[in-house]
């Protein structure tokens, strides 16, 4: 009994000795900051959403971190888990079965803008992952990263988008949407987003343009007119959001006040309700 004993310390012991080794060698070569891995601040901000502790991590590390966050968003699930998001029960299981890789990859996708125009070194890189068809949650996770790099990340999201035959284009048009969340990026993404608007090849696209537009509230000119144009489209959804893009606009959509009062006797109640918030926010909005 005593020798068996002896022998599973000494097994447990090699086991955990083994686990640490893999462990330090996972890290490494990453940066470090503080004494901790760069790895472990993007997971504690993207946890605690405390973004400075990522900041300043990345910060230190500069261009260091680029390899590491283009390595990190090259992250896909297994088959079983694939077919698990597309079964019933894949809501409630997903808790239990997301994984630390996952969320490094997300964390890495949102933690690019930090680098600053040190992230630039990362585009060549991103723009052959957006076309990766073999690894189709990289080639999102990078769509993403490259919307949020300001003009220079959008360029090729859109040259992408534009092709019919390209596999991810509704993702690409939430990168592109996403990129309104940097004003400079806005005479870019702007007209696009109004093309978007004629797209007959996916519904979602039109969709997230006109949310898009509206969440942006830009180029009144260009934006106002499209968005009244979508309120005789046959997709209630795209009525309904063109019409709550409107209101975004208030004062300077009164153009559209005729053909939204129309839509007050739209067939689905979502567009109705959409128009009468619309009204409110354009006639109650003050004059200049």
């Amino acid at each position: 009994m005593r020798v068996r004993a002896t022998w599973l310390l000494v097994s447990v012991c090699l086991l955990a000795g083994l686990a640490a080794l893999m462990l330090l060698d996972r890290h490494a070569n990453e940066p470090q900051y503080q004494g901790r891995p760069l790895s472990y601040w993007l997971l504690q901000a993207e946890a605690t959403l405390s973004p400075d502790l990522a900041q300043a991590a990345l910060n230190e590390a500069g261009t260091n971190a680029v390899p590491h966050l283009l390595k990190w968003i090259q992250y896909e699930p297994p088959r079983w888990r694939k077919k698990l998001v597309h079964n019933r029960l894949g809501t409630f299981l997903r808790p239990l079965t997301h994984t630390r890789q996952e969320s490094l990859a997300v964390a890495s996708c949102n933690d690019f803008p930090m680098l600053g125009t040190n992230a630039f070194a990362a585009i060549p890189k991103l723009v052959m992952l957006i076309h990766n068809t073999n690894a189709p949650l990289t080639a999102v996770w990078a769509l993403h990263a490259l919307g949020r790099l300001g003009t220079n990340g959008l360029l090729p999201i859109i040259s992408a988008m534009q092709d019919p035959r390209y596999a991810f284009r509704f993702p690409a048009v939430a990168a592109i949407a996403s990129g309104g969340q940097q004003p400079a990026s806005l005479p870019t993404i702007t007209p696009v987003l109004v093309q978007c608007l004629k797209d007959v090849t996916d519904l979602r696209i039109p969709e997230m343009a006109a949310m898009s537009l509206g969440n942006n509230a830009y180029a009144p000119d260009l934006s106002i007119p499209a968005l009244t144009n979508c309120l005789a489209s046959p997709d209630p959804i795209l009525r309904s959001v063109a019409a709550g893009s409107l209101a975004h606009f208030a004062g300077q959509a009164t153009d559209a006040l005729p053909i939204l009062t129309q839509a007050l006797a739209d067939t689905d109640p979502r567009v109705r309700n959409a128009a009468t918030n619309a009204i409110t926010a354009i006639t109650m909005a003050p004059r200049e």
